[in-house]
């Protein structure tokens, strides 16, 4: 099952990584001030991700989105 994980530096910031079923880290997010920060930076991803498209900046004149429902295993 992937994970959010939350983590602090010795600055005492916070910040989250996102692993995958492999355990893999697939995202680290921006520092936070505080605990409560980081928890909502997660639940702006999970909320946000849901709906996210593939815009393809690779591409000169690439203006296309792509569902990420296409990429689903």
């Amino acid at each position: 099952m992937a994970q959010f994980l939350i983590r602090k530096n010795a600055s005492g910031h916070y910040w989250f990584v996102l692993k995958a079923n492999n355990h893999k880290i697939v995202l680290q997010s921006q520092m936070y001030e505080t605990d409560a920060g980081a928890r909502k930076g997660i639940a702006a991803i999970k909320r946000d991700a849901a709906d996210a498209v593939i815009v393809d900046e690779t591409h000169k004149h690439s203006d296309r989105e792509t569902n990420l429902d296409n990429y689903v295993d």
